[in-house]
């Protein structure tokens, strides 16, 4: 939502009747005759001059007018709903006089929002059901009565029927000081007259799930963002029809995806059967449109619906920034062409002219094989839209049958895996080193564009596919801490954490594979009796020997007063450091290569540490362990530099007979009587024009070219609705279709907009998704449905403390070095804050930069003139920073003291 604004001037010195003069006549400025027409009785009710938005600082006030100069004021830490404001707002009614001095008191001023996608254009593909005229409400409208002013009247339905669509419309509720609850400014849209998404004045109220923005008693809104009536609003919802079976029977239910002003307020969302007063019962036949009437005069414009296929829909490639921002005034139709232009990779095949983004292409395969399952890159060649619903990889096979599919991609394949054929390493991790990575997961940042639960994609987030099938723990660890370099279009950076935290996160999406039972690799034995420190285990008698799968000894029959020695080996496959951290209550020791780590005699639970330096080769590993009596404990985890700390089980539990393990074997294996055609076909299809197979690797083969995208026609090609050989089937949604063909047609035209510095720093963040969590000049920043996952460990900081700082003027805030070590290496300098900035890479975001810098750097700002020496200045400074100046250092960080808060 944009906030257009005027300072509105409240003094309590002011004369009433001069005050609501100049009040009014603001007021009118700002929203036009239009919406205060002498036509509507309402415009001459003072109380609708004062009901209305208000903001301050950190601060939002709703006042709603509930009659004869009176009010119920909501106030809102954080700002207004849908624009920062925190949960559990307060509440308090006033008349006219104590509204004004609470205006006066709070500094507020004035604001009427805009929703970012008022007078929305309708696609070329749509069907305009109404467009302000009484011909097209006529034709296209059962009963349909429009107001003087042009607008469409509540109470009518529309002629046509719709299956899956996307919806555009604007309503505006009346003004109903009086009536309360159901009763105030209610109508509803009926979705093929089955299910209704409500229409009422909310303005100020809970966001129950029969008000405006609820699927009607299904879902309340996720906020309600209702702005006060009088006011138009917009309603864009993306509908899928329930599905039903030959027998009638149905299979799934109706969802949708609503977005009120601009804000996604149902996010989805199943509809379970026809709401109350639905026109039809569910069926699998296509309906109508319904604007209910409840006897209030609600009216409608623009209203358009564009048909989809949402089976089709559910395949089409996930572009964060287009999926947010398309048809809203942060991103035209034809711009956000131009953001799945550069996204796709189009200009891989077709000549592009300039991008104002970092050059896409696929990720670099020259190690594949190194990094991938077998079967995961043959599936993926095969078919890629089933393999990773929402993937920007084309279907390269556009009409060919799965047999040949599958062919043809084991081919390429093998390849590939001429190229390099390094095995994968695979292991097994603990249960509790998963569940780490869930929180971390949840908290640094990947949800900002990934779903929160990966199992359960979101139709706005960027698809994880499967990744436990397609990496082993090693594998994708590894691309987490380089992807920034394996997939050099930037379009997903690198993790920002220790190898430790980085590994975690990789347990936590492989965990369906990798996190398993150890096997039973320990000797155990076990000795009875009475010690204070750990006794000569090899002089005493066992009173059983046996084989365990960890360092366990909770099915043991006596409890206490017990001593236990666990026997192993540990096949170290490279040289390298491990640290041991030996951890028991009581005595205990560790003896690996000569060394001997001990935690020894009578103590409660205490961890020691160790680092050794081993040559790769096979280490016997002997553990004692002795309880005198009361608690008992003991664990050993290991940790090196590539893996993370975990249970000494998994470790010795992650080779066979010497050999590493394979957890999910595959059924590929590659022929080298293939290799030459994989190469030809690899080229042919168009898969070297988009990924690199390494230095050096250059073919005398032609790589694809297509006709340049300044002289492509609409329709045709990747473009096309049955795309067809040698084109690639991008499974392009309705919108995404319609969005390249105006920033194509806009080409054509010759009319494409300059390169601008504004533009450049704009469309980057688009198409980077870096308004996920940033906001710059007014745009992105988190959307409510990501929100609650941007936490802190200093709630009481309130916004600052949790969400990722704002981008406006960052160019003339941070030092230019600061900026470019933060896009090479990313960042975690705000420990209270949960999110992390993750790692691009400098020199493609080098033009951005300098745009940045160009647009914000103040070079009004003078020198100040000072006689002092430098060693005053420092003094002066330091007395300023400090707790008897301005405490900056309460909340800042400085030379190592991290201060309280904001760092």
């Amino acid at each position: 939502m944009i906030l257009t604004s005027k300072t509105f001037l409240m003094r309590m010195h002011l004369p009433v009747p001069n005050f609501l003069a100049g009040l009014f006549l603001i007021f009118w400025c700002a929203v036009g005759s239009a919406s205060l027409s002498a036509q509507e009785p309402a415009a001459d009710d003072p109380d609708l001059q004062l009901q209305g938005e208000y903001v301050a600082e950190d601060t939002g006030v709703q006042v709603i007018a509930i009659g004869d100069g009176e009010f119920d004021v909501v106030i809102y830490e954080g700002g207004l709903p849908g624009a920062g404001a925190k949960p559990s707002p307060r509440k308090i009614e006033a008349d006219e006089d104590v509204l004004l001095g609470l205006v006066d008191s709070m500094n507020l001023r004035r604001v009427e929002r805009v929703s970012s996608t008022m007078g929305r254009s309708a696609p070329a593909k749509a069907t305009v059901l109404f467009e302000g005229t009484k011909e097209s409400a006529e034709a296209n409208w059962e009963n349909a009565r429009v107001s003087p002013e042009g607008w469409l009247m509540q109470g009518t339905t529309s002629k046509q029927k719709f299956q899956d669509y996307t919806l555009h419309l604007e309503f505006r509720t009346p003004f109903m000081p009086k009536a309360t609850g159901q009763q105030r400014g209610n109508s509803g849209v009926y979705h093929q007259g089955r299910y209704e998404t409500q229409v009422l004045d909310s303005f100020g109220l809970e966001g129950l799930d029969n008000e405006c923005g609820a699927i009607y008693t299904v879902s309340a809104p996720a906020v309600n963002v209702c702005y006060p009536p009088m006011q138009w609003q917009t309603y864009d919802v993306d509908f899928t029809a329930a599905r039903f079976d030959d027998a009638g029977k149905k299979v799934t239910d109706a969802r949708m995806t609503v977005r009120l002003n601009g804000v996604i307020v149902q996010n989805n969302v199943s509809v379970p059967n026809a709401t109350r007063a639905a026109k039809l019962k569910e069926g699998s036949e296509p309906g109508p449109l319904y604007l209910q009437d409840h006897g209030d005069e609600v009216r409608y414009r623009n209203i358009w619906v564009l048909p989809r296929d949402a089976d089709r829909e559910a395949k089409r490639p996930i572009v964060s920034g287009f999926e947010r921002f398309v048809g809203t005034d942060a991103l035209s139709m034809a711009d956000a062409g131009e953001v799945l232009i550069d996204n796709l990779a189009c200009g891989s095949c077709h000549a592009a002219g300039t991008s104002m983004l970092p050059s896409q292409s696929g990720p670099d395969l020259s190690q594949v094989f190194g990094r991938v399952r077998a079967d995961a890159i043959v599936e993926m060649i095969a078919d890629p839209h089933t393999t990773k619903r929402g993937t920007t990889m084309p279907d390269p096979w556009p009409g060919m049958e799965a047999a040949e599919r599958r062919e043809r991609a084991k081919e390429i394949a093998s390849y590939l895996h001429s190229i390099n054929d390094q095995p994968l390493e695979d292991r097994i991790v603990s249960e509790k080193l998963a569940d780490r990575g869930e929180k971390l997961y949840q908290k640094v940042g990947c949800v900002a564009c990934h779903s929160a639960d990966p199992a359960s994609p979101s139709p706005m987030s960027v698809p994880l596919g499967k990744p436990h099938r397609k990496y082993t723990l090693p594998s994708l660890t590894k691309f987490l801490k380089t992807c920034n370099q394996l997939r050099p279009g930037l379009r997903m950076p690198a993790m920002v954490g220790t190898d430790e935290e980085i590994m975690a996160v990789a347990a936590y999406l492989t965990r369906e594979i990798t996190v398993g039972e150890t096997a039973d690799a320990f000797t155990r034995t076990v000795y009875h009796g009475s010690w204070k420190q750990l006794p000569k285990f090899d002089s005493l008698k066992p009173v059983s020997k046996d084989q365990v799968s960890g360092l366990k000894f909770d099915d043991l029959k006596r409890r206490n007063n017990f001593g236990v020695v666990y026997e192993t080996d540990l096949h170290v496959n490279a040289d390298t450091k491990l640290t041991f951290y030996l951890a028991s209550d009581d005595g205990s020791a560790l003896e690996i290569d000569g060394h001997r780590l001990e935690n020894d005699g009578i103590h409660p639970h205490k961890t020691v540490q160790a680092e050794y330096e081993l040559k790769a080769g096979v280490y016997p590993i002997r553990v004692e362990y002795f309880d005198g009596g009361g608690q008992t404990s003991l664990s050993l985890e290991v940790e090196s530099d590539t893996f993370a700390r975990d249970d000494i089980a998994y470790w010795v539990s992650n080779t066979v007979g010497g050999k590493p393990l394979d957890l999910l074997p595959s059924d590929f294996v590659a022929d080298s009587s293939l290799i030459e055609k994989g190469k030809q076909q690899f080229y042919s299809a168009g898969c070297a024009n988009c990924h690199s197979v390494g230095a050096g690797k250059a073919s005398d083969l032609q790589m694809v070219q297509a006709v340049a995208l300044d002289q492509a026609s609409e329709g045709k090609g990747c473009l096309a609705d049955e795309v067809s050989a040698p084109a690639v089937n991008f499974a392009l949604g309705a919108s995404q279709t319609s969005a390249i063909e105006s920033a194509l047609k806009r080409r054509r035209s010759g009319q494409r907009p300059k390169v601008t510095d504004a533009r450049r720093v704009h469309m980057t963040m688009v198409g980077l998704n870096c308004y996920a969590c940033h906001q710059r000049d007014g745009v992105g920043g988190p959307e409510l449905s990501r929100d609650e996952s941007f936490v802190s460990t200093v709630p009481e900081m309130g916004l600052e403390g949790r969400l990722p700082p704002q981008l406006t003027g960052v160019g003339d805030k941070l030092t230019p070095q600061t900026i470019t070590d933060v896009l090479n290496h990313g960042a975690n300098i705000r420990s209270y804050m949960g999110t992390r900035m993750p790692a691009f890479a400098y020199e493609p975001l080098r033009d951005w930069h300098a745009a940045v810098g160009r647009l914000d750097m103040d070079s009004t700002v003078e020198e100040a003139d000072s006689t002092a020496s430098e060693s005053t200045i420092l003094s002066n400074g330091r007395q300023l920073c400090g707790n008897d100046g301005l405490a900056c250092i309460k909340c800042h960080s400085f030379g190592g003291d991290t201060g309280g808060g904001l760092g």
